[in-house]
């Protein structure tokens, strides 16, 4: 079966981390880059909490007491967003484990006066994404979606089907090659491996 990565990068995903995720388990290449987004993000969010050390250290150089409880109230949520980055990508690390979920998947544009973010939404969760996978998906198709449970990082996005299509002999499914196919061509092996896969969601 054909399959989607986020991001879409072969030097960055291939068949090897997306049997891994199968097994509900990080990729050693994963792995890294859940740790490198959580630094990244945590560096930002402290350099922002530094920034707001210093207007509150002007502030009171200046006698401004609003400024400064401003700044400084700013700088502490700042400091408690880096702390949770951090916390959740050390706990995704640490336990090494992929949640996934199954089912329709709405995509989303939203343009704000310079910028365009896009993002996909499965069950109550959303997931921003770059362009690229979002012109490579099917607003309304069934996926399964692979995620860092604690961090929310988007891992992998491939082509699923509800267990009431593989049931019903009517429907394609994506082959092997990714092209749709009918059900009716299927092996019964096949077909009994997609039923026991949609059971499991």
């Amino acid at each position: 079966m054909s399959f989607f990565t986020a991001p879409l990068n072969k030097n960055d995903f291939d068949e090897r981390d997306l049997s891994e995720n199968h097994e509900g388990r990080l990729s050693e290449r994963q792995v890294r880059r859940v740790r490198q987004n959580g630094v990244v993000q945590t560096g930002i969010w402290l350099s922002v909490a530094a920034f707001s050390l210093l207007v509150a250290v002007f502030a009171i150089v200046r006698d401004n007491a609003l400024a400064m409880f401003a700044a400084g109230t700013f700088g502490a949520l700042m400091v408690a967003l880096a702390s949770v980055t951090f916390t959740r990508m050390r706990d995704d690390v640490h336990l090494g484990q992929v949640a996934r979920l199954e089912g329709p998947i709405k995509l989303n544009i939203t343009a704000a006066q310079y910028t365009v973010s896009y993002s996909v939404k499965i069950g109550r969760r959303t997931f921003g994404i770059n362009q690229k996978l979002l012109l490579s998906l099917r607003d309304g198709d069934h996926y399964t979606v692979y995620y860092a449970p604690k961090s929310g990082i988007l891992l992998a996005i491939e082509p699923s089907l509800p267990l009431e299509q593989v049931k019903d002999k009517r429907k394609l499914m994506l082959g092997d090659d990714g092209e749709l196919v009918p059900l009716d061509e299927l092996t019964d092996n096949q077909v009994d491996s997609l039923t026991e896969r949609g059971s499991r969601t």
